[in-house]
């Protein structure tokens, strides 16, 4: 087993090494993907000033058979987005001749959490969503299940519930359909199979607040934090 890690940088298009010797280190660890995604740390720093923005990044298991991809959010500087991509593709590419932008918008388009497109009619009754595959964003969280996030958002909407920002409203068309969503169920203590209530479970809320909610552990409930705001 060997771990891979590609880079698509904006003067490097495939920078490519072997150097990590588990996923959750390529993903997670101080020189993984999300350290360098975010510019934090030295291999953020380092990599960012010799090779320019970095667009995306591909991490797998030579044995395996899907690769993670991970780019930061469009209109975020922290939020990480995660899809899975097939190794056959990724194997493709060569030094300094990776995927083209578009590709990569592709690929997250298709597995995105975009929730534009989606709305409440489209739902099927009945419908189960399960959350699981521990990844690290701005805190230790299950990877969001994409049809649970645009599930919450359609019944929501994407006014922050804490503090009413509606980032729209506030920045205009930048700010359209962008919005975190937080999960009020401890989910350090949720197993892999855990069935999330989109309606329930999830809530709409801002990164300021997002980031304190998560201030506390267990993190505290919406309805705390807004009354502290309110004061």
């Amino acid at each position: 087993m060997s771990i891979q890690f590609a880079a698509v940088h904006e003067k490097n298009t495939w920078r490519r090494h072997s150097g990590h010797q588990t996923l959750e280190a390529a993903i997670s660890g101080r020189d993984g993907a999300e350290n360098l995604l975010r510019g934090f740390e030295r291999v953020g720093r380092d990599m960012h000033k010799a090779y320019g923005v970095v667009h995306a990044v591909f991490v797998w298991d030579d044995t395996e058979q899907m690769a993670d991809a991970l780019r930061l959010a469009p209109g975020s500087s922290h939020d990480i987005e995660r899809v899975k991509v097939r190794v056959e593709l990724v194997e493709l590419f060569q030094v300094k001749h990776g995927p083209s932008l578009a590709q990569i918008d592709e690929w997250f388009r298709s597995s995105s959490p975009n929730v534009g497109t989606l709305y409440p009619d489209d739902i099927p009754g009945g419908v189960q969503y399960f959350e699981g595959a521990v990844a690290q964003v701005l805190v230790n969280v299950y990877e969001r299940n994409a049809a649970a996030r645009r599930a919450c958002i359609n019944h929501y909407g994407y006014a922050c519930m804490v503090c009413d920002l509606d980032f729209e409203v506030r920045y205009g068309s930048i700010g359209r359909s962008f919005i975190h969503v937080h999960h009020e169920v401890p989910i350090a203590d949720i197993g892999a199979n855990y069935q999330v209530d989109p309606i329930r479970d999830l809530k709409p809320v801002c990164p300021n607040c997002h980031a304190m909610l998560h201030r506390q552990d267990p993190p505290l409930p919406i309805e705390k934090l807004r009354a502290m705001l309110c004061r």
